[in-house]
């Protein structure tokens, strides 16, 4: 038998899922009586769209899981994040979270490692100073990637007491070079 569109088997007395067959985003297959799903549409009777649309399906930023076995769900390429990836990672797609830190694949957040800090991980965490933030800052704060020594502390890291200490900095008669 040669069947008509939308049926299939020996005796042509299967009908493709789908009502018009296939949802009209696939076609049927004759043989198996299952649905192949035209590009951006999932689900057995092809009547699901992929998240982010069928033109740009997944933001044109990921995978998706199409076809008669596949739900419409993404899998975002690296840097971007969201249900149909239309989000870009804090510190660009590039280079998310400035490579110092994980991004969320829900909503492009940083989850920054280490000693680093900031929304979108640029910074060195409070206590850490240098160019990559692997230095401690001992008696100061961290800004800017420099270490601020706090009154009476001096040296790069704020680890040297001024002479005499806090009580009598420089004997009481000076000022402490920090």
């Amino acid at each position: 038998c040669l069947c008509d569109a939308g049926w299939s088997g020996l005796l042509c007395d299967v009908a493709c899922p789908g009502a018009p067959v296939c949802t009209l985003h696939g076609s049927c297959n004759a043989q198996t009586a299952g649905c192949q799903c035209f590009a951006g549409y999932s689900g057995v009777d092809c009547g699901k769209e992929c998240a982010g649309g069928w033109r740009t399906p997944c933001s044109l930023h990921g995978h998706c899981f199409d076809g008669a076995t596949g739900n419409g769900t993404c899998s975002c390429a690296v840097g971007y994040a969201g249900a149909s990836c239309e989000l870009t990672c804090k510190g660009g797609a590039d280079t998310p979270c400035n490579g110092h830190g994980t991004c969320s694949r829900v909503d492009g957040t940083c989850q920054c490692s280490g000693t680093w800090s900031g929304e979108a991980c640029g910074e060195c965490a409070e206590g850490w100073y240098g160019s990559d933030c692997s230095l401690t800052c001992f008696e100061g704060v961290s800004a800017d990637r420099l270490c601020i020594c706090n009154r009476y502390w001096a040296g790069a890291s704020c680890s040297v007491e001024c002479l005499g200490g806090s009580d009598t900095p420089c004997g009481g008669h000076g000022v402490c070079n920090d």
